[in-house]
């Protein structure tokens, strides 16, 4: 399997592309300096459009690697970067990666996350992934049910350890493989 590429996805709302230094701005003020969304995450929230600018950065570079796939989701009707998709911890032995997406709060709950994930699960597909996983934190029922929205199923409970909290923290895995994207999409379809 070759490393995949952040190319542009579009969908009925969404564009889904590379992120440019260019999107700092915007990212840090719609979502990469929230706390609230940073608090169901991993990673602190940005204190600067500098840092954004240093992620941006690392995830321009990271692209055609095996150290992740990023895109940046961009609304159509506000024409507007409002969060990011990735692609990370590939398995090349299984073709297995994770998949990781954060949104503004002014666009949750409008399925904007799940129609960027669909297509995110589509892409891994096309290009060679067999599973795609996500996980949530029990308090993150929104992330859930983007999940179940892309017919993904319980996977595992797993301690991962969150360093802004000093802990491990539980959080719940999910997962589809191809064949299973394959048959609900053809599903649909009927």
């Amino acid at each position: 399997m070759k490393p995949l590429k952040a190319i542009t996805i579009e969908t009925r709302r969404l564009i889904l592309r590379k992120p440019q230094i260019s999107d700092a701005k915007e990212a840090f003020h719609n979502w990469m300096s929230d706390s609230q969304i940073s608090d169901k995450l991993r990673w602190y929230p940005h204190e600067s459009v500098d840092t954004t600018e240093f992620i941006l950065g690392l995830w321009i570079d990271s692209d055609g690697t095996f150290i992740g796939v990023n895109w940046v989701i961009y609304l159509k009707s506000v024409k507007e970067v409002i969060g990011s998709i990735n692609l990370y911890n590939f398995n090349l032995e299984t073709l297995t990666a994770e998949v990781g997406y954060c949104l503004a709060k002014k666009y949750w709950n409008m399925g904007v996350a799940s129609e960027a994930l669909a297509a995110v699960i589509n892409y891994a597909f096309s290009n060679g992934l067999e599973r795609i996983i996500a996980g949530h934190q029990i308090e993150n029922q929104a992330s859930l049910k983007v999940m179940t929205k892309n017919n993904m199923v319980f996977y595992e409970r797993r301690m991962v350890y969150f360093i802004k909290k000093n802990e491990d923290i539980p959080l719940y895995y999910y997962s589809i493989t191809k064949k299973e994207w394959d048959n609900a999409n053809a599903s649909s379809k009927e």
